[in-house]
């Protein structure tokens, strides 16, 4: 298994970029609370998109029909209650862009819809793939306003940030490493002087 980074997602999306831009998003799975099925349609042509966030071996991949029988994942009869929401609000969507964010393992898919009274709304299904901090998380673009995440992050499981509904949606804190800090500490010091 391929650890993912910002790099390997960008390969990924580079890869693919040309059908996720205006398919439609059929049908939604979620097997277990880590595994997310997307059907997509574009062109005639129809795609799973695999989602897995579980902290140790978290991925994305195109599944063709023999990984997934391989991954022997069974749906169950009664959806978990983020895939219900995830069906409500962006199933028969069209993806109308997808990011991967700047240095970030972190990939965006923008859905362009109209809710059941007409209004356009700008929605976003956020994927992060952060070892534990792994989520999915579906958020208002205008408003910034979760609508729903996989996990709920409370103030008890992490001091940087909270997410669930209702909450604005911010990035992850970004990490300083030791060549970004010495580079800090260089542009400190020349200002300085």
């Amino acid at each position: 298994m391929v650890n993912i980074d910002f790099l390997t997602l960008k390969a990924f999306l580079a890869e693919n970029i040309d059908f996720f831009i205006g398919a439609r998003l059929q049908k939604i799975q979620q097997p277990t609370r880590k595994d997310f099925i997307f059907l997509l349609r574009n062109t005639g042509l129809s795609k799973k998109l695999y989602i897995n966030i579980n902290p140790q071996i978290y991925h994305i991949a195109i599944m063709s029909s023999v990984n997934e029988a391989k991954r022997n994942l069974e749906i169950p009869k009664k959806p978990p209650m983020f895939c219900m929401l995830l069906r409500k609000y962006i199933e028969g969507a069209k993806i109308s862009d997808v990011k991967v964010v700047d240095n970030e393992r972190i990939l965006e898919l923008y859905f362009d819809i109209y809710d059941e009274i007409g209004d356009h709304r700008d929605l976003s299904l956020t994927i992060e793939f952060m070892g534990k901090h792994s989520n999915v998380i579906l958020y208002d673009r205008i408003s910034q306003i979760i609508i729903g995440c996989a996990h709920n992050v409370g103030a008890e499981k992490s001091r940087y940030r909270e997410l669930k509904g209702g909450l604005k949606y911010i990035y992850p804190p970004k990490h300083i490493s030791n060549d970004n800090f010495y580079v800090f500490i260089e542009q400190n010091l020349s200002n300085e002087l």
